[in-house]
């Protein structure tokens, strides 16, 4: 493989990560965002089991 070549790929690789990264920061905001509490999704509905479960 040429220098060119693995040059290529390394910053195909980084680009991959860093929109990897950016889609996973924009997914977790989103879920913020959309949130009755503003948290995480999944601590919504543990919250939300826990509460029915009590209520039993």
């Amino acid at each position: 493989m040429s220098m060119e070549a693995r040059d290529l790929t390394a910053n195909s690789d980084a680009s991959k990560k860093k929109r990897r990264k950016a889609a996973q920061q924009v997914r977790e905001a989103r879920d913020r965002l959309t949130s009755t509490t503003g948290t995480r999704p999944a601590f919504d509905y543990e919250l939300l089991r826990q509460y029915a479960q009590n209520r039993l």
